[in-house]
């Protein structure tokens, strides 16, 4: 009897070991997934290139004595340590002997050491490189801080062979969005994350907000994400195929712009997340960069799309009327949609602007000024607003053969003589501006600014002179933008 119960306590013993060896090995990654990495100061890394790397070598190229000075030094004042080898193979063990039960098992292994306060770990890889980290606790979640931007994430990046280019054209306008896209919308949505799926084996999920996410890092634990908005769209891939370079871009800006409406219907669960504001934001980027993803549409729903994103009562009249009797033989008609156009801008409504412009833009010059008069301002705030060189070099050669129109060459010589003087700042209304500055005729002076500001375009698009040099026109234009956004 007293042989078998000897070996029954032997056996509860091994077991109990076994046990605790499987929960001490399941307790080191648990806390290894929330620790963070030193740098070469012994600081904690904000990003990944930062992390600090030992090299000790395996077998016998292990440095046995560097390891236990090391190990030693980081976790001072301790007589013992938990030794992580296998979920079978780990133990707390006296730290005098720890470096040579690591040099055991390191190349065959990946080994951690963690103090028993749990607060520190040391992980080295099969191959012989370590790094030191500490261990820090996450909540499983926590409210937005107060004041802090959005923080967007669009991504492009897996993809096919098919689609490769597809996933590089997007790289630059995304980077750019997400920079200019980091702001307060309020809510409770810290992260935004959008993916493109590009490849056709994959399919879209929907929206879901996560209160945290766990992304495994690349050196070892993870990254924690709070109050996390992802969802991915998949584009048309056969008509993707068919698309070039820019239009593909169009496309895919404008399936994004689509999908934001989730945001939109999700906005009461999102803490009143401004999403409104957002797409505007986004599609009003957009178009400050360059990209245009507006589908064509016909003149009416362009003006009463335009007068639903109005305030301004007069505005709101103007975009109705025109959605009725737009006609571009008009002067009349012209002449309102620059007002329209002008509003737009100054409002900050780029995107809205520029259908505006679009809609201009497929007018060519006749020999009416009456007409051409309202039709080149709208060329040259396209000019403004986007960043394609292409496109402002497109608009320029439009309107320098204008100069040239017709086989009067008397016509043409005082045309080319009024470019010139234009050019040279002649046609600049400093002292119309002035006047009614002086009397504090507010509105009389913002007209005068934007017909100023217009000729300051054409010095600057069309070349500028030795009198009136580019540079100067440059400044110039961004002083009176700025006060005519305040005169609006």
């Amino acid at each position: 009897m007293f042989w078998l119960m000897l070996f029954l306590y032997d056996l509860l013993k091994l077991i109990r070991r076994n046990m605790d060896t499987k929960k001490l090995y399941r307790l080191f990654y648990d806390k290894f997934d929330t620790s963070v990495c030193l740098n070469k100061k012994g600081e904690e890394c904000s990003k990944e290139s930062d992390v600090e790397f030992y090299y000790c070598g395996i077998e016998q190229d292990f440095k046995k004595d560097f390891v236990q000075q090391t190990i030693e030094e980081y976790f001072d004042n301790e007589d013992e340590l938990y030794l992580i080898i296998t979920s079978g193979n780990s133990s707390l063990v006296p730290i005098k002997t720890i470096s040579e039960k690591i040099g055991k098992f390191l190349g065959k292994k990946e080994i951690g050491v963690m103090d028993k306060s749990l607060t520190k770990i040391m992980f080295f890889n099969n191959i012989g490189v370590f790094k030191k980290a500490i261990i820090k606790e996450y909540p499983k979640s926590r409210p937005k801080p107060e004041n802090i931007p959005l923080e967007v994430s669009l991504h492009a990046n897996m993809c096919e062979q098919s689609t490769q280019r597809i996933s590089k054209i997007l790289r630059e306008p995304f980077e750019e969005l997400e920079k200019k896209l980091s702001n307060d919308y309020q809510g409770c949505m810290e992260h935004l994350w959008i993916d493109i799926e590009l490849v056709s084996t994959h399919s879209p999920h929907s929206f879901r907000f996560q209160k945290r996410v766990n992304i495994p890092s690349v050196w070892g634990g993870k990254n924690y994400y709070y109050n996390v908005g992802h969802y991915s769209i998949a584009p048309d891939f056969e008509k993707l195929k068919t698309l070039p370079d820019e239009s593909a871009l169009e496309y895919i800006l404008n399936l994004m712009y689509d999908s934001m409406e989730i945001l939109v219907k999700k906005k009461k669960r999102l803490g009143d997340f401004n999403a409104e504001k957002f797409r505007l934001d986004f599609k009003n980027i957009c178009a400050e960069l360059g990209y245009f993803f507006i589908e064509e549409e016909n003149k009416d729903d362009i003006f009463v799309e335009i007068s639903k994103s109005l305030t301004d009562k007069k505005m709101i009249k103007i975009a109705t009327s025109l959605s009725k009797k737009y006609k571009p033989t008009s002067s009349n008609e012209l002449e309102k949609t620059n007002l329209l156009l002008n509003h737009l801008y100054f409002k900050n409504q780029k995107n809205e602007a520029l259908k505006v412009i679009n809609l201009l833009e497929k007018e060519d010059f006749n020999g009416n000024y009456d007409l051409w008069s309202w039709i080149e301002p709208a060329l040259l705030m396209k000019c403004w607003i986007t960043k394609d060189e292409s496109e402002i070099q497109k608009i320029i050669n439009k309107i320098n053969k204008t100069f040239d129109f017709g086989t009067n060459e008397l016509s043409k010589k005082v045309r080319k003589n009024v470019k010139e003087r234009r050019l040279k700042g002649e046609h600049l209304k400093y002292d119309e501006i002035m006047a009614p500055q002086n009397n504090k005729n507010t509105q009389e002076e913002l007209e005068y600014r934007i017909l100023h500001f217009y000729m300051l375009l054409f010095i600057y698009f069309l070349g500028g002179s030795k009198e009136f040099t580019k540079d100067r026109a440059l400044k110039e234009l961004n002083e009176n933008e700025k006060i005519i956004k305040e005169l609006i």
